[in-house]
């Protein structure tokens, strides 16, 4: 006890003056009105009339204030106070004009506003070695705690939309055709940790609609089965459940027809202009196969749910230059748009089609052969992602192995993940040395320190305390610094986290694959920050305790 009261007076001087007062309650205004424009942003009416409110209440107490009053010191408070109120009244003007960046300006107010406080509040309270050393640890922690939410969030937001449209292990034959999957569905779900099976198949097309187009992956799946592997039915666009499920049967209509191509039947008539086109509008009737699209491929093709699209398959376009069409696959298929879905990632939203598993073996397996029924594969999911490794195994010693192969998400999707993993080290490292400079600044303070109070040490050692308490108080000293740093280091990160979260900052899709920067905090990380940085701060401090418990009453008191 006797340590920490003297490390804390040494380190507390508190030094209070009228102008330090007013630039507190500014910089703590802005940030809770940069928190409040954030907020009510979307509300600007809203959020000026409050500022209305608080500018003409600061105006009006602070004005009358001033002229009432004659000391100097309360006058000059309340003049800038007036003068805060001023401010306030000109912002509630300029909300409207900004309210269509209201969220932005918010975010940047707050952030800055409290960390000014944060300062302000530190230089009330501590010597400026001892703010510096805070500070140090208030930065590196905070940055610390933003950076990893963020990428922790395009991690989880990786996986989320990467393993939603794609399954946990996938089980294939070595070539296209697995006719028997009923029966590796069956043995697969006795398997611990499977919560769903389902078979799929996937091709490479060329969708059309009018004079656009562009390449797309179909894929064929179940509508009965669909949500035991994938996320599909949480990114459609639907009014309802009910109208969910509609559209989702909808893929299962007129599976027969839509083919288009010498000998192939189901052709959906339309009535022709002298050009021997199609006008508009009359094919509106035609029973068609429906057929999931993205929005963002939506847009491009310039279509909405209802409209007709033609799938291309390449291979038989190649058939059909080679004159081995009749008999042979489709050269193409009309489908329906029964709906639209997002998911945020790019490559989904514009390259990815979903069929009926029927259609896409009509489509790429016509005829009465064995490989009529053949699908590519089946997807299993888990309830733990992690444990695929151990599942495939498992798989594949039940189903023999070749000519089976079992392929994890891990391996299906390495390359993406690798430099997830890549990225996330990095940033470790990068935090890392900011904690090392910040311990370093510790060390330099604490340093400082034991020369300037070389005086105070010897009295202390002159009445009698030992030299493990004088090391035990330069060790409180470092602590309490890595405590007051850490705690306002974590909140601030926390709030900043959150202000992101809530601000949707825009992406590039094209660049980072997503449309909206994400925000993920994980609590644990946040308490092995915590636990890493005191321990730094600990350690920092043991060269200059162990050097003043060194010091000698004589020491101290040879130049006196």
């Amino acid at each position: 006890m006797f340590e920490a009261i003297t490390a804390w007076r040494y380190l507390f001087r508190p030094r209070y003056s009228p102008g330090r007062m007013v630039f507190a309650l500014m910089t703590l205004f802005t940030g809770v009105g940069g928190v409040a424009i954030q907020t009510l942003g979307p509300r600007p009416e809203t959020l000026a009339l409050l500022l209305l409110g608080v500018g003409g209440a600061l105006l009006g107490g602070g004005g009358l204030g001033a002229l009432a009053l004659r000391g100097s010191d309360s006058r000059r408070i309340l003049t800038v106070l007036a003068g805060v109120g001023v401010v306030v009244l000109v912002g509630a003007g300029l909300v409207w004009v900004i309210r269509p960046a209201s969220e932005y300006v918010g975010a940047g107010l707050g952030a800055l506003g409290f960390l000014l406080f944060v300062m302000a509040c530190l230089l009330f309270l501590f010597t400026m070695f001892t703010v510096v050393s805070i500070l140090a640890v208030f930065v590196a922690v905070s940055t610390m705690v933003m950076v990893r939410s963020v990428t922790n969030g395009f991690s989880q937001e990786f996986k989320d939309k990467v393993l939603g449209f794609n399954a946990h292990v996938l089980v294939m034959k070595w070539g296209y055709g697995l006719t028997e999957y009923p029966e590796v569905i069956a043995e697969v779900k006795k398997i611990p940790r499977v919560t769903g099976a389902a078979p799929f198949t996937i091709a490479d097309m060329l969708v059309a609609k009018g004079a656009e187009h562009t390449h797309v992956l179909m894929k064929g799946v179940q509508p009965s089965t669909v949500g035991e592997v994938l996320d599909l039915k949480k990114y459609v666009h639907a009014d309802n459940a009910a109208d969910l499920q509609r559209r989702i049967n909808s893929m299962g209509y007129h599976l027969d027809k839509g083919a288009l191509g010498a000998g192939q039947t189901g052709e959906c008539k339309c009535k022709t202009d002298a050009d021997g086109d199609c006008i508009p509008g009359s094919r509106r009737k035609c029973k068609l196969p429906g057929i999931m699209i993205g929005t963002r491929l939506a847009s491009r093709l310039k279509t909405k749910v209802g409209d007709i699209i033609r799938l291309i398959s390449p291979t038989a376009e190649i058939q059909k230059l080679r004159g081995e069409v009749r008999g042979g696959p489709p050269v193409a298929r009309d489908f329906r748009v029964v709906g639209l879905f997002y998911c945020g990632f790019e490559e989904y939203d514009q390259k990815l089609v979903f069929v009926h598993l029927k259609a896409a073996q009509h489509f790429l397996n016509p005829g009465s052969g064995p490989d009529k029924e053949a699908v590519l594969g089946v997807e299993i999911k888990l309830d733990d992602i992690y444990a695929a490794q151990d599942v495939a195994r498992t798989i594949e010693k039940r189903l023999g192995g070749k000519p089976y192969r079992v392929i994890t998400w891990m391996q299906l999707n390495k390359p993406l993940f690798s430099a997830l993993r890549t990225q996330r080290l990095i940033m470790i490292i990068i935090s890392a040395i900011l904690l090392m400079v910040a311990a370093f600044c510790i060390l330099a303070a604490l340093a400082m320190m034991v020369i300037d109070k070389t005086r105070e040490v010897t009295i202390l050692r002159s009445m009698g305390v030992s030299s493990g308490g004088i090391a035990r108080i330069f060790l409180m000293v470092s602590l309490i610094i890595g405590f007051v740093g850490v705690t306002l280091g974590v909140g601030y990160g926390l709030l900043m986290c959150n202000m992101l979260g809530r601000l949707n900052f825009p992406l590039d899709p094209k660049v980072y694959l997503i449309s909206r920067l994400p925000v993920m905090v994980v609590y644990k990380e946040i308490f092995y920050v915590i636990g890493g940085t005191m321990i730094l701060c600990f350690n920092a401090a043991l060269y200059p305790a162990f050097k003043a418990a060194a010091l000698r009453p004589v020491d101290g008191l040879r130049h006196e």
